[in-house]
């Protein structure tokens, strides 16, 4: 079964570095969005007047800045847990 895609659900930042660690791993959710709709050629209809590039981008930050596919919040979580493992509790993976 399909989940519906989720608000954006980054943790909750205390301190500017987790702020920007989330921010960072928002933003690069968006370029993986991108090169993904690039690669599928979706918008190759649209690239045929010119506008192809831009319904890629449009559509990436769209799905990114709302809730995107999960991987922002990964990142975070992943990030975060090498960054402190004994704060977290888990271990850092090899």
């Amino acid at each position: 079964m399909v989940r519906p895609v989720a608000p954006n659900q980054v943790s909750p930042a205390s301190t500017p570095e987790t702020r920007e660690l989330a921010r960072v791993a928002k933003e690069l959710e968006g370029v993986f969005l991108r090169q993904l709709l690039a690669a599928s050629k979706f918008g190759e209809e649209a690239g045929k007047s010119g506008f192809g590039t831009m319904v890629v981008d449009a559509l990436a930050s769209s799905v990114a800045e709302g809730g995107g596919i999960g991987l922002a919040q990964r990142i975070t979580d992943a990030l975060e847990v090498a960054e402190n493992p004994r704060k977290t509790g888990q271990e850092v993976p090899k």
